[in-house]
C-alpha cells in the first residue's frame, strides 16, 4: 500500500492507496470478482427455479411489479414471452444484477 505524507509545503494529505499486482492475464482481478458475484448471487437464488415468472422476479429484486414489466419490455433484462406470460431464465436476472453493480 502506498502512503502519502502531509507536508506544509506540497499541501498533500495523508492518503492511502491499495496496489494490486496484476498477472499476465490483466483482466483477472475483474473476472475474480465477477465470478465472486456470480456465486453469490446463485447462492441467494437457489431456492428459484431456473425459469421464473414475473412474481418472482420482484421477490428475488425485491422490487415492484410495475417495474419489472418495465425491465422486461425494454429488454433490460432478459425474458420471452408466451402468450401472455413472461417467461425468465435465472441466469438472466444474475446477468442483470452483474451489470447493474
Amino acid at each position: 500500500m502506498l502512503s502519502f505524507r502531509h507536508n506544509s509545503r506540497n499541501k498533500i494529505p495523508n492518503i492511502s492507496i491499495p496496489c494490486f499486482r496484476l498477472s499476465q492475464n490483466k483482466g483477472d482481478i475483474l473476472n475474480n470478482n465477477t465470478n465472486q458475484n456470480e456465486q453469490i448471487t446463485m447462492t441467494m437464488f437457489s431456492d428459484y427455479p431456473d425459469v421464473v415468472s414475473v412474481e418472482q422476479v420482484t421477490e428475488m429484486l425485491h422490487i415492484g411489479q410495475v417495474l419489472a414489466y418495465k425491465l422486461l419490455k425494454d429488454g433490460t433484462i432478459k425474458a420471452r414471452k408466451v402468450g401472455r406470460r413472461y417467461i425468465i431464465a435465472k441466469k438472466n436476472i444474475i446477468e442483470f444484477l452483474s451489470e447493474v453493480s
